[in-house]
């Protein structure tokens, strides 16, 4: 399946200051990660540089809170319909952006768009807490939104999940999870460069570079890598909810065109979007950044369809 293809031979004047300071925090990631042994820590603190950090959109009022036993953040507006709730996984390889501080503000402006009640939550990461632990606590907390939301005890109307990188695969494999179990599965869900696929033992042949492995490791034994909640690219497409599927031109292309192919082969409603010479996650800089919003509008109009 091919993309639907977004974006001019002249990206704006502000792409170039945001792929600069992305290479920048990128590097650092690496030499964080190849290192023996890994340091996870220096990698935290290099991703939240990952994006240019910026406030959210006014109308949105995030707010700090424990939900399904995990600290979170809420996000509501003057517009916001509660009935309609998002549950958001950040990115991160599994190890980085539990504080959320380079995820705020585009989930923020996510939220402005969809005009959805968003919950994002600080899932278990590695190395300190391995798989099933980041699965286990997104399906706790997509359970409890279905039934209530910090501002209201009636269950939701409508249900949507989302994520980037990390976020978008724990996305899919909490979708496979729940339909596997016969409980309710989102309405439709978005995936921004979602990691399909963890390159550690029989897929470590697969990975991009050494820095993707070290990451991987952290989070996922080898023996976990073709689970389809941890490798959904393995898992069963069919019966899936509508999927938004979002890519720059990056390294996470090669991923997205793959579960494409197998989503599409396997009967799912995919909508699949590309944006020329944007990097990967390139909505984190929304508030600085016109394709970053360009592209949140296009997941707030997906999210209307339902």
């Amino acid at each position: 399946m091919e993309p639907v293809v977004f974006g001019s031979d002249n990206p704006s004047a502000e792409h170039g200051l945001v792929v600069r300071a992305g290479l920048g925090a990128l590097t650092l990631i690496y030499q964080a990660m190849v290192q023996q042994p890994p340091n996870v820590e220096l990698a935290r603190a290099a991703h939240r540089l990952s994006a240019p950090l910026g406030e959210a959109p006014g109308e949105i009022d995030v707010r700090h809170l424990e939900f399904a036993n995990r600290r979170s953040e809420w996000f509501s507006g003057p517009e916001t319909d509660d009935s309609r709730r998002m549950l958001y996984l950040h990115g991160g390889g599994y190890i980085m952006g539990g504080d959320l501080d380079a995820h705020r503000a585009m989930i923020a402006w996510i939220a402005q768009e969809s005009r959805c009640s968003v919950l994002a939550i600080d899932y278990r990461m590695g190395p300190e807490h391995r798989h099933p632990a980041a699965l286990e606590d997104a399906l706790a907390a997509c359970e409890l939104l279905s039934r209530q939301s910090p501002d209201n005890g009636q269950p939701a109307h409508r249900l949507f999940v989302g994520g980037d990188s990390a976020g978008g695969g724990l996305a899919l494999g909490v979708t496979y999870s729940l339909r596997d179990s016969e409980r309710r599965v989102p309405d439709a869900l978005f995936l921004i460069g979602p990691m399909t696929r963890m390159p550690v033992g029989a897929l470590a042949k697969d990975a991009v570079n050494e820095m993707e492995t070290a990451v991987a490791e952290q989070y996922v034994r080898a023996a976990d890598a073709l689970d389809p909640t941890v490798s959904p690219l393995y898992g069963d497409a069919a019966s899936l909810p509508p999927v938004l599927l979002q890519v720059g031109e990056d390294f996470d292309t090669p991923w997205a065109r793959e579960f494409a192919r197998k989503a599409e082969s396997d009967g799912v409603d995919l909508t699949f979007q590309q944006w020329r010479h944007m990097g990967h996650v390139w909505h984190m800089a929304a508030p600085f950044l016109p394709e970053a919003r360009e592209a949140i509008v296009e997941i707030g109009r997906f999210l209307g369809r339902f």
